[in-house]
């Protein structure tokens, strides 16, 4: 059994099962994925904390500088959030509008306790894009899931909102539009995804200044404020008008 572990194939293959363990996705609490036109997805970068970096080569068609994902897991009562942003991209493929490819960029991050329901929270998204050459279609979806896992879109209690947009020219901005629907996680933990669909065009170049996720309380009513705070001053009155007609006690 010695002489087995000595070999040094053996020790290569324990070593490198040591390095995967660990940096398990298990652990992740958020993490960075890619993939290209619809194809499998991969890992970019994930952490335990609340940031992660991916700097590099994607599928030799997409050189990116600086993607960074960020989480305030667990939230607060007022708000949970998830971004992906500060993307450079710039494709390494030319042709123009006749050869175009889609990179996919996905955050995910788990964990979260809050905002919580009852009533149900916003799930609400953002995004926007600077456009330095060439042309690129966006769409931007967001995910929350009572599943609580990585890159969770169903099961559960699950929500989405999402829109697209097109951005041209040099130096053109696009998106800074929003979306939003509904979503109940009813005291359970749920997981936060967005997913950035970006279709350029050869010879394209792209900041993508800002993908945001976030799931807000309900806001209440004005009027239902003005109710709540006008009960203590309906309180008085009624117990006021109450000792007004109270019977006065007879004198003996």
């Amino acid at each position: 059994m010695l002489k087995f572990l000595k070999k040094p194939t053996v020790l290569a293959a324990l070593a490198a099962a040591v390095l995967l363990g660990s940096t398990t996705r298990a652990s992740a609490n958020i993490e960075i994925d890619f993939s290209i036109d619809g194809g499998a997805r991969f890992v970019g970068a994930a952490s335990a904390g609340s940031t992660a970096i991916f700097s590099g080569t994607v599928g030799g068609l997409f050189d990116v500088v600086l993607t960074l994902g960020t989480t305030n897991s667990p939230g607060t009562p007022g708000l949970a959030f998830e971004t992906q942003g500060n993307n450079i991209i710039t494709t390494l493929y030319g042709g123009g509008s006749a050869n175009q490819h889609t990179l996919h960029v996905y955050v995910s991050s788990t964990d979260f306790t809050n905002p919580t329901s009852p009533p149900p929270t916003i799930l609400h998204n953002t995004s926007s894009i600077s456009e330095l050459t060439g042309a690129t279609s966006v769409t931007f979806t967001s995910y929350a899931s009572t599943t609580n896992t990585l890159f969770a879109t169903s099961g559960g209690t699950t929500a989405s909102t999402g829109y697209s947009y097109d951005v041209s020219g040099p130096q053109s901005s696009g998106g800074q539009g929003s979306s939003s629907t509904m979503f109940s996680p009813n005291g359970s933990k749920y997981s936060l995804t967005n997913i950035g669909d970006y279709k350029m065009d050869g010879g394209t170049s792209v900041t993508i200044v800002g993908g945001n996720t976030s799931v807000t309380p309900t806001p209440v009513p004005s009027g239902v404020v003005m109710a709540l705070t006008g009960l203590p001053v309906l309180g008085l009155g009624l117990w006021m008008r109450r000792r007004q007609l109270s019977p006065m006690p007879a004198v003996s």
